[in-house]
């Protein structure tokens, strides 16, 4: 088994605590003790150190960060961890003082047994950044965010190449943000820039306006892994209106389709067909969530009785009505969310007990191929 089925595992695990209100202790045992054992670092003293020497002044009670990691002897990444569903932010300066005080250890982590926060110290030596180069839920298992991770796994560390990675991480990140925002609102100077770039002129407020909607259009195509045209040209004949049938397809040999009955632990979901639609996804929770929206879009006039068949799962406001660590998801534009950070075998039941109320038929689904 590869460390991200691993990862997964102890996520279906961990999500089963989300409600049973872990103390800080349990949390290290139950959540993050699992966590670095899949790093390859062992329960011992030689491997993963507890309660580790952390104060720069000394006293009566001299502090301690709760773990560090070790490799030849030394300390290699420090930890703290807070109770499942800590607000962090909160606990960033604590950990600086430990990162400054453990000088030989190049990298720090904030975790709540859920969400692990990687700092180092790239802007100034033996200051902490404020901001992390990585950011890893459990919750939300990215393959690309676990190729990172194991670069520091035992086998695998080596610390000039693990610096340097958080270097590109850090720098990637802000870009991928100023793209974002982008994306969200370009400003003057970003769409200058664009149309300055590629010769497009602007000669009226109508076209630049009409030229900033087809710049977030275009931005959002890359993020969701399409480079094609999102919208056909401002002056093209056509006025503006867009072609249902040119619609990306989703290729479902590339797959194997499984019954939805069948476990879905270990799968790697890639795509579902629902209603006579079809979606391609990366995870279980985005399955669910396109499931719901395909739900919605067919049932708008019916669809807040999900309310009556899963009330613990739906909600239109998720931060009274959903326990900490839920992961809610904003189901189209319905004002409705589902509860996303729960066990695939919950899923299976919302899917199931939704397709009996509406009175259709069970999605079909497609995993990768073994």
């Amino acid at each position: 088994m590869g460390l991200i089925e691993e990862l997964q595992n102890l996520s279906d695990t961990i999500k089963e605590y989300s409600d049973q209100d872990l103390d800080e202790a349990n949390t290290e045992m139950s959540c993050l003790e699992p966590f670095i054992e899949l790093l390859g670092y062992q329960r011992t003293l030689t491997d993963m150190q507890r309660q580790y020497p952390a104060d720069m002044r000394g006293g009566a009670k001299p502090k301690t960060v709760d773990y560090a990691i070790k490799k030849d002897d030394a300390p290699i990444m420090i930890v703290e961890c807070k109770q499942l569903g800590e607000d962090l932010d909160a606990h960033t300066g604590q950990l600086e003082d430990y990162f400054a005080a453990v000088s030989e250890a190049r990298f720090g982590i904030l975790t709540d047994g859920r969400l692990y926060r990687f700092y180092t110290d790239l802007d100034k030596p033996n200051l902490m950044d404020s901001k992390p180069f990585l950011e890893f839920d459990l919750f939300d298992i990215q393959r690309s965010l676990v190729a990172e991770l194991e670069r520091f796994t035992k086998s695998r560390f080596d610390l000039d190449e693990a610096l340097a990675a958080a270097s590109d991480l850090k720098y990637s990140k802000a870009i991928q943000q100023f793209l974002t925002g982008q994306l969200e609102s370009p400003t003057e100077d970003f769409v200058n820039h664009i149309t300055s770039a590629t010769s497009i002129a602007i000669n009226t407020p109508e076209r630049r306006q009409r030229i900033t909607e087809i710049i977030q259009q275009t931005l959002k195509a890359f993020k969701d892994g399409g480079a094609d045209s999102p919208s056909p040209d401002p002056e093209s004949d056509n006025g503006g209106e867009t072609d249902e049938s040119s619609s990306p397809t989703v290729d479902l040999d590339s797959y194997e389709a499984i019954a939805p009955d069948e476990t879905w632990r270990s799968k790697k979901i890639g795509a579902f067909t629902f209603n006579g639609k079809e979606r391609e996804v990366k995870r279980w929770n985005e399955f669910l969530e396109k499931f719901c929206e395909i739900l919605s879009e067919d049932y708008s006039d019916r669809f807040e009785e999900v309310l009556q068949v899963k009330p613990h799962h739906f909600s239109k406001n998720p931060d009274t009505d959903f326990p900490k660590g839920a992961d809610p998801k904003l189901i189209g534009s319905t004002g409705f969310y589902v509860q996303a950070a729960i066990n695939n075998n919950v899923k299976k039941e919302i899917v199931k007990d939704l397709v009996e109320h509406f009175g259709c038929n069970m999605p079909v689904l497609y995993v990768d191929k073994n």
